[in-house]
């Protein structure tokens, strides 16, 4: 959860959110795409960018938010439709729970060489929250350790 301490808010592609603004995100997977890139126009995120913008904050939905099901539904339904991201099929995570697998890609090439970052996420697709996070980091095909993770949320709620 990502409570700003003494701000009684949620942090959401740079924006503030109460609880109850949070319970009226868009439920709609078109219009909520809409909403972040709206948020990411705000922050000054440039129009090429916004797309990993979007991309990025969708998974957030699924873990870091008290939203409706509903809501982390089409956050789900949304991430699907981005660029370099594809359903990965059935999968479990580390402890065995079956969800399906989204699968991430965002690589680039500068003048500096290509790095890519591969996350796997696991999505209950009954309750519509995030299992697992894996991630893999690399700079010309070397796995940066630091920024490389596998992560398991053994139980995901608020109070």
């Amino acid at each position: 959860m990502n409570l700003v301490r003494d701000e009684n808010s949620f942090r959401l592609a740079g924006q503030r959110l109460t609880y109850d603004e949070v319970q009226r995100l868009p439920a709609d997977p078109d219009d909520l795409k809409d909403w972040l890139k709206r948020a990411g126009q705000v922050s000054r995120v440039a129009n090429g960018s916004l797309d990993g913008w979007v991309a990025s904050s969708l998974p957030e939905i699924l873990h870091s938010l008290p939203a409706p099901k509903q809501v982390r539904a089409a956050a789900y339904q949304a991430l699907l439709t981005m660029p370099g991201v594809r359903a990965g099929g059935n999968a479990k995570d580390t402890l065995g729970r079956s969800g399906a697998a989204v699968l991430i890609d965002r690589t680039s090439k500068g003048k500096s060489g290509t790095s890519s970052v591969k996350l796997r996420l696991i999505v209950d697709t009954g309750t519509m929250v995030l299992l697992s996070r894996d991630q893999t980091v690399t700079f010309d095909g070397k796995t940066l350790g630091g920024k490389t993770y596998n992560e398991t949320l053994v139980e995901v709620g608020w109070t």
